[in-house]
C-alpha cells in the first residue's frame, strides 16, 4: 500500500526502479551459476515499467505546475487582495511616490526582467568557457540569435576577459570570476544593475601597471614571488598567477618562486607543508601559464627532498643573506650538481602584516570595514628587458577575504 502511495514521488520512482533492476539482475546471476538460463523484460509493468511511466508522468505535471507557480496563477485566483484602508489627504508628490511602488509591485515580474544581478557567490558553470557562460544567458535574456556574438565580444572586451574567455572558468581566479558575473549581469544593457559585495578583495593599482606590448613579449622576461600569507588553500597560487596574467596582459609568467608558506610557531619547514602548492605550481606548468618554478630558503636538506618528489623539478632556490653571510658549501655542491641556481634575497620574513595591510586598506577606501578583511597572498612581479638586463617595470599584486565568508 505505501509503495502505491510514494509513487507519486519522481525521486522514489528512481530508487525503487533501481533496486528493482538490481535485484533482478542478481537473481538471473545466481541462476547462471547454477548453469540454468533465467531471463526476465526488466520493462514490464511489476518490474520498473509502472515507475517509469509514472515519472514520465509526472514530469509534463510537475513542469506544468511549476509554470503555473512562476506565473503567479494561484496567487491571483485564489488569494484575495487585502482590503485597503481610505487613505487621508496627502500632499500630489507623496500621492504620485505611493503610485510609483504600487506600479512596481504590481509588475514585480517585468521589473524582475529588466534587472541585472551579479550575486556575491558566482553563479557560473566550471565545465563552461567564459564565452559560453556569456552566450547562454544572452540566449536566457532574449537577444536575437544574429546579436549574440557581438554582445558576447563587448562584454568581454569591457570586463577585461579577453585573455580568459576562451578558457573554462574552473581556471578563472576569483577576481576573473567576479569580472565574468559581473558581465553576465550587464547583459541586455538593463537600466538597474545589482552587485553584492564580493567576499574576495584583488588590489592593484591599475594606473601604475604596464601593460606588456604583444609585439615586445619576446623581448621581456616576466619573473615574480609569491607569498603565501593567510591561505592554507593551494589554490591561491593559480588565483595569484591567473591574476598576474592578467594585469600584466600576457599569457604566461617566465618564473615564479614560491616563499615558504605559512606554518605554526614553533613548528619546522617540511615537504609536506610546500607539497600541496608545489603540484598546484607544476599544473600550472603543465598547462603552460609557467615557464620556471623555483622555491626560497630551502636548505640542502629541503631542497634534495622536494627535488626528488617534485615530477617538475625546481630551476633555483633563494636564500637569505640576512641569516647567512655566505652559501652553505652543501647546499651549493647540491645546487651545482642537479643544475639549480642559487639566488639571493633580502625579503623579511613577514613581508605585509595584517595591521599593517588593513591600515593601507582603511586608507584607500575610507567607507570599508577594514577590520573584515585578511591578506591571503601577495605576488611581486618584474618585468625585464632580456637584451639589457634592466627592470622595465615592477609591482605587487594582492589578494584578500572577508572573515567568515
Amino acid at each position: 500500500m505505501l509503495r502505491k502511495l510514494l509513487i507519486i514521488f519522481p525521486h522514489f520512482c528512481l530508487g525503487r526502479g533501481l533496486i528493482d533492476l538490481g535485484l533482478s539482475q542478481a537473481v538471473t546471476d545466481v541462476y547462471i551459476r547454477f548453469g540454468e538460463e533465467h531471463s526476465s523484460n526488466p520493462f514490464r509493468w511489476d518490474m520498473i515499467g509502472k515507475n517509469l511511466a509514472a515519472m514520465a508522468a509526472e514530469g509534463v505535471v510537475y513542469f506544468l505546475l511549476t509554470l503555473l507557480v512562476q506565473h503567479h496563477f494561484f496567487l491571483t485566483r485564489w488569494v484575495a487582495e487585502p482590503a485597503k484602508e481610505p487613505i487621508a489627504a496627502e500632499d500630489d508628490d507623496v500621492a504620485e511616490e505611493r503610485q510609483r511602488i504600487l506600479s512596481i509591485l504590481t509588475n514585480i515580474s517585468k521589473v524582475h526582467q529588466r534587472m541585472g544581478y551579479c550575486p556575491q557567490f558566482d553563479a557560473i558553470d566550471d565545465l563552461l568557457t567564459g564565452r559560453e557562460h556569456l552566450y547562454l544567458y544572452a540566449r536566457l535574456r532574449g537577444v536575437p540569435a544574429e546579436e549574440i556574438a557581438k554582445v558576447a565580444d563587448w562584454d568581454i572586451q569591457s570586463l577585461g576577459l579577453s585573455l580568459y574567455a576562451d578558457h573554462l572558468a574552473v581556471t578563472y581566479s576569483g577576481g576573473n570570476k567576479w569580472k565574468l558575473s559581473t558581465a553576465i549581469a550587464l547583459i541586455g544593457c538593463p537600466p538597474l544593475v545589482l552587485l553584492e559585495f564580493p567576499d574576495v578583495l584583488e588590489c592593484t593599482v591599475s594606473h601604475a601597471v604596464e601593460k606588456i606590448n604583444p609585439d615586445e613579449r619576446e623581448e621581456m622576461k616576466v619573473s615574480a614571488k609569491l607569498f603565501i600569507v593567510g591561505s592554507n588553500s593551494s589554490s591561491s597560487t593559480r588565483n595569484a598567477v591567473d591574476m598576474a596574467c592578467s594585469v600584466l596582459g600576457v599569457a604566461q609568467l617566465d618564473s615564479v618562486i614560491i616563499a615558504s608558506p605559512p606554518i605554526e610557531d614553533g613548528v619546522n619547514l617540511s615537504l609536506e607543508h610546500l607539497q600541496p602548492y608545489w603540484e598546484e605550481l607544476e599544473n600550472l606548468v603543465q598547462s603552460k601559464k609557467i615557464v620556471a618554478i623555483g622555491t626560497s630558503d630551502l636548505d640542502k636538506t629541503q631542497l634534495e627532498q622536494l627535488y626528488q618528489w617534485a615530477q617538475i623539478k625546481p630551476n633555483s632556490n633563494q636564500v637569505n643573506l640576512a641569516s647567512c653571510c655566505v652559501m652553505p658549501p652543501d647546499l651549493t655542491a647540491f645546487a651545482k650538481q642537479f643544475d639549480i641556481q642559487l639566488l639571493t634575497h633580502n625579503d623579511p620574513k613577514e613581508l605585509l602584516s595584517e595591521a599593517s595591510f588593513q591600515e593601507a586598506l582603511q586608507e584607500s577606501v575610507p567607507d570599508i570595514q577594514a577590520r573584515e578583511w585578511a591578506p591571503l597572498w601577495l605576488l611581486r612581479y618584474s618585468v625585464i628587458v632580456k637584451s639589457r638586463g634592466i627592470i622595465k617595470s615592477k609591482g605587487y599584486i594582492l589578494q584578500a577575504k572577508r572573515r567568515g565568508s
